[in-house]
């Protein structure tokens, strides 16, 4: 019985799962739906309101934000729920009795986490991680264009990718900068370390949360170039988030990452994007550090006075 229960429970959290990720689709779809109507009711002297992919991205990802910020305060509020029980259950087994031992997810609350060391501290942390994610990113980047190039759906993937990037020079910056750069990566984190990664973590602690959010962070992206350092950047956020707890830090993370790939025009000097791929490439070996240091520091129950005594 128990194991039938634990069965259905792993279903309905793929089935949230797939929901969430439903929402996106649908508000894309009507938001593109909302384009072509006033493409064709507004006059043609007009702006080709259907051209205008990253301002329309942006109302969508508006509408999204919404949508998975309530989802995760939701969450939120039952994940402090199971704390408030788990510590009424251990308070009952110290009376002596028999209580049910609390999930592993209520072991530690969020604030425990985050309060380890100064919010500088791992801000600082969390940049250094970013410029390295960026420096593994290149280096991929350069090995499929210089070595994977003469391979049809690498090329071909390659060019398309590359395409995109020209297309946000025809646009205002401003809207780009909304899309790409601010509310993108929030309505991202909200959904993949905000929901992905907890429903995982309901499924199976540990690496199964981590490396399956950032697998499913990849494939989202759909290009098959831009899949490969997706994933690495994933999983990489995704240990920032299993050691930090807070989802402020992944997001700044992430709106740092795009800020630097999405630079506004009077920033795009060669001087600056020569600098910005040279801390990359530098940061490498020290966000990896970083990483491998926040995915060792497992966090251990508090052991009492009495206990160390004995």
């Amino acid at each position: 019985m128990g194991e039938r229960k634990r069965m259905g429970k792993t279903v309905g959290l793929v089935l949230l799962l797939g929901v969430a990720v439903f929402c996106y689709e649908i508000v894309m779809v009507l938001v593109g739906y909302t384009a072509d109507f006033l493409a064709q009711v507004l006059p043609k002297e007009g702006i080709a309101w259907s051209q205008q992919y990253y301002l329309w991205d942006t109302v969508g990802c508006a509408w999204l934000l919404g949508i998975y910020g309530l989802w995760v305060f939701c969450l939120k509020e039952q994940r402090r729920s199971k704390e408030q029980s788990g510590q009424e259950s251990q308070m009952k087994k110290a009376e002596g009795k028999d209580v049910k031992e609390p999930s592993r997810w209520t072991k530690q609350t969020e604030d425990e986490r985050v309060k380890e060391q100064p919010v500088w501290k791992k801000a600082l942390e969390v940049a250094v991680i970013t410029f390295g994610l960026g420096g593994i990113s290149s280096l991929w980047l350069n090995f499929a264009e210089e070595v994977l190039y003469k391979v049809p759906f690498i090329r071909d993937s390659m060019e398309r990718f590359q395409t995109v990037g020209k297309e946000q020079l025809g646009e205002p910056y401003i809207w780009v900068f909304l899309s790409v750069v601010l509310v993108g990566p929030i309505v991202e984190e909200l959904l993949f370390r905000g929901i992905v990664y907890q429903y995982l973590a309901e499924i199976r602690e540990g690496w199964f949360a981590v490396i399956g959010s950032g697998l499913l962070f990849g494939l989202w992206h759909q290009e098959p170039v831009q899949v490969v350092y997706t994933m690495i950047m994933g999983v990489g956020i995704a240990i920032v988030y299993q050691k930090t707890g807070s989802l402020r830090y992944v997001i700044g993370l992430h709106i740092l990452n795009n800020f630097l790939s999405a630079l506004p025009p009077f920033l795009e000097t060669e001087a600056i994007i020569k600098g910005i791929s040279l801390m990359n490439y530098v940061m490498i070996l020290p966000g990896v550090y970083l990483l491998g240091r926040f995915a060792d520091r497992r966090q251990k129950p508090e052991v009492s006075a009495e206990s160390r005594k004995s």
